[in-house]
């Protein structure tokens, strides 16, 4: 079974099939939910195939590393 899945440049998904289904009550659920928590596996892939890579950054305010996420795309017009 495929699933149709859109996700921004950060792997923040943007549609869901889930989301067709959901009810106001429920946005709070779906607001900035990640590809690697709702769908782990397609996560899994895109980071063996080095299409969605992890960096790093410092958080001079809090003195803490933290990380992101970069989607890279092949067959866009919008590749970076």
């Amino acid at each position: 079974m495929y699933r149709c899945v859109i996700m921004d440049n950060s792997g923040f998904v943007v549609l869901h099939p889930d989301f067709l289904y959901a009810t106001e009550s429920d946005e709070y659920l779906f607001s900035k939910v990640h590809i690697t928590v709702k769908e782990p596996r397609i996560a899994q892939s895109l980071i063996e195939k080095r299409l969605m890579i992890q960096q790093h950054c410092l958080d001079f305010e809090n003195v803490d590393e933290r990380h992101f996420w970069v989607v890279r795309c092949r067959y866009s017009w919008n590749c970076c």
